[in-house]
């Protein structure tokens, strides 16, 4: 004889009539849904959902590279092309889980991520010939991208108010990050540090972050645009 069953009215799951809480929702079947109880039960739903989410993109990446080098392997016998496939899908992969496990914690999203990239910048470099660009070029700049990165983003999360001082610290990361890249460009062409067009950007881009930082500290103390600009 089958088992009588009953459904739970918070989500709808087929119960068995033994069972005192729903599987899914962690409610009793006649227990009232609370509004801490909805939050926990919405909480619960969401880390399963994201969980699902990863396993079946994994699923997906691991697929794809097992089939491409398995291609690659019967139509060239050995593996070439493949390999370009591989390292560009196994870091998507590895850029979704850090996201999706780390995208909170700042000082390990950083290191992770910079890490999958210059481990990818570093196969295509020995992939292409051999041509060493990735100490004097990839290196530099990707890690300086990401440092700035995340130096902005921690910034961003830890100021107090949030309005023009943004756009000033936007400005100066930009510019450091065009000094590392006509620095990286000058060392890989001639090895030497020639300054041109970053220059430029610093020079141009520096006086208005001030100008941003000073207006958002002025503002922070009381002060009216209309003493800036007489509106």
């Amino acid at each position: 004889m089958q088992a009588m069953t009953i459904i739970c009215k918070h989500c709808g799951v087929e119960l068995e009539k033994s069972m005192d809480k729903c599987p899914l929702c962690h409610l009793s079947p006649g227990e009232e849904a609370t509004e801490q109880n909805f939050r926990a039960n919405k909480s619960v739903m969401l880390i399963k959902q994201k969980m699902n989410l990863w396993l079946a993109f994994t699923v997906i990446s691991f697929s794809t590279i097992a089939f491409t080098i398995l291609i690659n392997l019967i139509i060239d016998s050995s593996l070439n092309w493949s390999l370009y496939v591989a390292g560009s899908v196994f870091s998507a992969w590895a850029y979704y889980t850090i996201y999706t496990f780390f995208k909170h914690y700042i000082f390990m999203w950083v290191p992770l991520a910079l890490s999958v990239t210059l481990g990818n910048l570093l196969l295509i470099d020995a992939l292409s010939g051999g041509n060493f660009w990735f100490f004097k070029l990839g290196f530099p700049i990707a890690s300086g991208a990401f440092i700035l990165s995340g130096i902005f983003h921690f910034i961003s999360r830890h100021v107090k108010y949030q309005g023009f001082n943004l756009l000033g610290y936007a400005l100066l990361v930009i510019v450091a990050l065009s000094l590392i890249i006509e620095s990286s460009i000058g060392l890989y062409k001639t090895d030497e540090i020639h300054l041109w067009w970053s220059l430029f950007v610093a020079i141009s881009a520096t006086p208005i972050s001030l100008i941003l930082l000073f207006i958002h500290y002025r503002l922070g103390k009381g002060n009216d645009l209309k003493s800036f600009f007489h509106i």
